[in-house]
């Protein structure tokens, strides 16, 4: 049968997707072995090499799906609605800046409750998650922040510290390889993704010290990620 070039690339998402799950930590033996049938029955299907970045998707298939089931109003706010919601954004943001977190918090729930459909603030009350340790909301917000902007580098840069937080260095390895993707001259961009890189490497090793590896890692995270994302914390006013 003749595949046409959306069919190519939907099938490529869903290879990438296949990819993800094998790189869990948590995917069983018995699982891998039922996903690499699964790889090999899309590339006999189709007739095509699901690995060719030609056919790369442009934003995650698991990105896709989970923004869209997440509770994004669909109408447009009004423009009184859109300078409310940039008042408290700033307000949010303000707050960061004197790592009044709860403060924060409040004030980017605020924005949102006035317009859903700013990156920005989901972007933010991102950070404000991770500042509090909440990865998983974290993540959720960023998901909701690429799927109204998909070319948000940050958005997949914060996201992909969420997943280095939770030890999850395949997705967070995925995250960043986008960001720089998007903005390849944000030097932070490739540092993180090279940290990520040699994380999972030795994570998949059978023979390391976990609570050494751990301790530093946190030191490179604390030096490579918090301070470079500091200085573009707010830079979308």
């Amino acid at each position: 049968m003749e595949v046409d070039q959306i069919t190519k690339s939907v099938v490529a998402g869903i290879f990438q997707f296949l990819e993800e799950e094998l790189n869990k930590s948590t995917t069983t033996s018995k699982q891998k072995e039922s996903l690499e049938i699964t790889k090999q029955c899309l590339a006999t299907a189709f007739k095509m090499d699901v690995g060719d970045p030609q056919f790369r998707p442009k934003i995650m298939l698991r990105l896709l799906v989970a923004a869209r089931l997440d509770e994004v109003g669909d109408a447009e706010a009004s423009e009184e609605d859109k300078e409310s919601a940039e008042f408290w954004k700033q307000m949010g943001n303000a707050a960061m800046n004197r790592l009044k977190l709860q403060e924060a918090l409040d004030c980017y729930n605020m924005a949102i409750s006035y317009d859903s459909k700013n990156a920005a603030i989901f972007c933010n009350r991102a950070a404000t998650y991770l500042k509090l340790g909440w990865t998983e909301e974290a993540v959720k917000d960023c998901e909701v922040a690429i799927q109204l902007k998909p070319s948000y580098a940050k958005a997949f840069s914060r996201m992909g510290f969420a997943y280095s937080e939770r030890h999850k260095y395949a997705d967070a390895t995925l995250c960043y390889q986008k960001a720089v993707e998007l903005d390849p001259e944000n030097g932070s961009y490739h540092e993180n993704l090279r940290v990520a890189q040699a994380q999972h490497i030795a994570m998949k090793r059978k023979n390391f010290n976990l609570e050494e590896f751990l301790a530093s890692w946190r030191l490179q995270m604390q030096s490579i990620i918090y301070l470079s994302d500091a200085q573009t914390m707010f830079s979308e006013r």
